[in-house]
């Protein structure tokens, strides 16, 4: 009997955790003190990156303060469109039914995430959770370019400036996927570097497409990463006393789910070729990723800018070749949203550890494989968790009904005689 009570006990307490994660994901995301307006984002985007931060085509980047990688052996070159340095005309704002996101055309990368399905706190619904942001307060930007022997983004004060068709593109009703192209054209090299939004989802396609039209051969590293300094991560509460994990995550065959801390980043450069893998930055309820689209192998990377207060986890590809006379296209996956476990694990194998159980997780996994099927035949939380504490406790019904029988006539004994 005891064995049964404290199974009993074990499962409901799991359950009600799991209710809590549920109704802190849906309800309970705090007020985020750093959310301001877009034209301070804007304004900040541009005087906080004329020194940006990329990687190098080289397993390690050993240029301090440079967040560009860069391949040693090149000159750097000035292009001609660098001097256009003004914000306001730089910034494209992209919207979606499930992203708000700001483009900075200097570089082509994305500096600002809004989620417009995860307000700030239930008295501002109308405030969307702003996940990445570039502002004097924080920063936390997801980049991406081409970099090597012919890469514009040779280093972060050689970047180029694209140009658009137009300042802000939405998703219209009844499209599924929007399409902006961002395009640098230098000496009859185009390239077009093309984001692809989907409705419904946070996953976006980012595909640089090269255009040679000169009489030599022409090639690059495709590179990503993801750069964040250390402030607070604007979704932590304080639910439990627990304080969810803030950091760099990455995926590698021998480690299924390696975590790189802020202190990690400090103590060493993480370096390795690592094929089928990704890269990601993480906080309490949302999660950033870049992964691949192909199977070449990635050089990712840890790396620390010290004088900027920046921490970068990154990848780069291997130099690939554009033939005269031909186009070629390279391109890489970027997620920006929820924890949602069951599509993490649609878009690459081992994302879906992003979602963090603690030390219950051997108990926490199958009860929230139990709670999304109950969830999917009732469409209500409150039930499907009713359900699964139902489910647990039937297999120990049978021995529980003498005790409860007991239990009950005592009561009735008792009132019989004090009556």
């Amino acid at each position: 009997m005891d064995f049964q009570r404290v199974a009993l006990v074990l499962g409901l307490a799991v359950v009600s955790y799991l209710l809590v994660l549920q109704w802190n994901e849906d309800y309970g995301q705090p007020v985020n003190t750093q959310q301001v307006s877009s034209t301070a984002v804007t304004s900040s985007a541009s005087n906080a990156d004329t020194t940006t931060t990329l990687p190098n085509a080289d397993p390690v980047n050993t240029a301090e303060g440079d967040d560009v990688p860069t391949v040693v052996e090149e000159p750097e070159v000035k292009t001609a469109q660098d001097t256009d340095t003004n914000a306001s005309s730089r910034v494209i704002r992209v919207v979606t039914d499930t992203q708000q996101v700001l483009i900075d055309t200097l570089g082509g990368d994305i500096i600002e995430v809004q989620l417009p399905e995860y307000p700030v706190s239930l008295e501002q619904q109308d405030t969307p959770f702003r996940l990445l942001e570039q502002t004097a307060q924080r920063i936390y930007t997801a980049q991406s370019g081409l970099i090597g022997k012919d890469g514009p983004d040779k280093s972060s004060k050689t970047r180029p400036v694209y140009q658009t068709s137009a300042s802000e593109f939405s998703l219209k009703e009844g499209e599924d996927k929007l399409t902006v192209d961002l395009t640098f054209t230098k000496d009859d090299i185009t390239i077009t570097k093309r984001y692809i939004f989907t409705r419904g989802d946070y996953l976006v396609q980012v595909e640089h497409i090269v255009n040679n039209q000169t009489d030599k051969d022409w090639n690059a590293n495709l590179f990503a990463q993801i750069k964040r300094d250390r402030s607070i991560d604007p979704s932590q509460g304080t639910a439990m006393g627990m304080q969810a994990y803030l950091g760099a995550a990455l995926f590698t065959p021998e480690e299924p789910y390696t975590k790189i801390d802020f202190d990690d980043m400090e103590e060493s450069n993480f370096s390795q070729k690592v094929t089928n893998g990704w890269i990601a930055m993480l906080q309490h309820y949302f999660v950033s990723a870049w992964v691949p689209t192909s199977a070449e192998a990635y050089n990712y990377q840890t790396r620390v800018l010290k004088n900027q207060g920046l921490y970068i986890v990154g990848m780069t590809g291997n130099r690939f070749t554009v033939e005269p006379g031909t186009t070629e296209t390279v391109g890489l996956q970027f997620y920006a949203g929820p924890k949602h476990q069951n599509r993490l694990g649609e878009i690459a194998d081992g994302l879906e550890y992003t979602v963090d159980y603690g030390w219950l997780w051997f108990v926490a996994q199958p009860l929230f494989w139990l709670l999304n099927i109950f969830h999917g035949l009732v469409a209500n939380w409150g039930l499907a968790i009713i359900l699964v504490t139902i489910l647990i406790k039937a297999p120990f019904f049978p021995r529980s009904v003498p005790s409860s029988r007991s239990r009950v006539t005592c009561v009735v004994l008792h009132l019989s005689y004090k009556n």
